[in-house]
């Protein structure tokens, strides 16, 4: 039985607009459900965002900034901000806390 789940994965893009076009039609493909990033998430987090929304979980893209923002890809430079788990909160997961 799972004892968690993936909230969310973030991904950091060099084109922001161009990404977006590309990952509509990717994330369309597999599954997923383009929805508007609310505007005060996206000043609290003082970024542009995108998400998609599917089975169980949601991934972004933000900009990449600052110097990173305009080099050139290579593929042994990571590309995923980061992955978001959820653990379950019932006694199945007791094994997971540590507890």
């Amino acid at each position: 039985m799972a004892r968690g789940s993936i909230s969310h994965i973030a991904l950091t893009v060099s084109d922001f607009d161009r990404s977006t076009a590309f990952y509509d039609k990717v994330f369309e493909f597999i599954g997923f459900k383009r929805v508007e990033v609310p505007e005060s998430t996206q000043q609290a987090m003082k970024t542009r965002l995108k998400a998609w929304v599917g089975p169980g979980y949601s991934i972004n893209i933000g900009p990449s900034k600052g110097a990173f923002a305009h080099g050139l890809h290579d593929r042994n430079t990571p590309g995923l901000n980061h992955i978001a788990l959820q653990q379950r909160t019932d006694r199945t997961s007791k094994g997971c806390t540590g507890s």
